[in-house]
């Protein structure tokens, strides 16, 4: 016969191994949530990605339309969603907000509530980013008249109302979150027949959006359209400027761009409309 063939080789790389069983990897509290819809009969054929949650009212706007007529948002999620009842049957939304005073006083009980109706919504207490590594300060002013709106990782955005009132910006140690990541990671495990997005994240947009167009989340058949409220004033420094990220977007090869609109909707700011649960 031929002889097999002989070479002579020592490979004591890794020797000590030091690397996690899958079994053993700390769980990703943000995807083992999600991956609970994954289970359910109903499956999630509507997705809204919510950055930048504030007080909770964009997603209420989404499941409770009736509540708030006068909402910027209505149309596009009547376009990319349907009507309310189909929403509330077959929607999902997952919502980021960084300041962590908002789930004390209305986010926590907004997921309760709904949940407890059958609507599937996570709000999650994460800095949104470009890496899921570390923390960040995030400043906020817990005395500000328009629910901490300016609240984020630029400490003279939150300055500039704080000096109004004569007080001092509040700073929080908050974990990042790579969106990027968990939009693709999502859409992946769900398989929604629609996804729509809103980013309103005081100046983050400028680090978490390149990289959500390098990895392919911001591809037509991944997400197909994001409204934006800008804030170039307070883009970090070094990051590529709004024009250049736009550009950035319609350059890509691999796949149809995402469409983004230009909306800031701040109506109903404070909310004020009962939930179901207590009305």
């Amino acid at each position: 016969c031929t002889p097999s063939k002989i070479v002579d080789l020592d490979d004591e790389t890794y020797l000590h191994d030091g690397m996690a069983l899958p079994c053993n990897q700390p769980k990703d509290p943000v995807m083992s949530r999600i991956a609970l819809w994954s289970k359910q009969p109903q499956r999630c054929r509507f997705l809204y990605i919510d950055l930048g949650g504030n007080i909770g009212v964009q997603p209420r706007k989404f499941f409770e339309p009736e509540k708030y007529p006068q909402g910027k948002m209505l149309p596009f999620f009547d376009k990319h969603f349907g009507p309310a009842a189909d929403r509330r049957r077959e929607g999902c939304v997952i919502s980021f907000e960084g300041n962590t005073h908002h789930f004390k006083s209305h986010l926590n009980e907004i997921e309760k509530c709904y949940n407890s109706r059958g609507w599937r919504i996570a709000f999650f207490n994460y800095a949104v980013s470009n890496s899921d590594e570390g923390t960040v300060d995030f400043y906020s002013n817990p005395k500000s008249q328009f629910e901490d709106w300016g609240a984020g990782i630029n400490k003279d955005l939150v300055k500039v109302e704080t000096d109004q009132q004569h007080t001092a910006p509040t700073k929080i140690s908050v974990p990042r979150i790579n969106i990027a990541r968990i939009i693709t990671q999502t859409v992946a495990l769900l398989h929604p027949d629609r996804v729509f997005m809103k980013m309103d994240i005081e100046g983050s947009e400028f680090l978490a959006m390149p990289k959500m167009v390098t990895d392919g989340a911001m591809c037509n058949d991944i997400v197909q359209a994001m409204v934006v409220e800008w804030h170039e004033p307070w883009a970090p420094k070094n990051s590529p400027s709004r024009q250049a990220m736009l550009q950035m977007l319609q350059n890509q090869t691999k796949c149809t761009p995402s469409k983004i609109v230009d909306l800031d909707d701040e109506t109903y700011l404070h909310d004020g409309m009962a939930l179901p649960c207590n009305q």
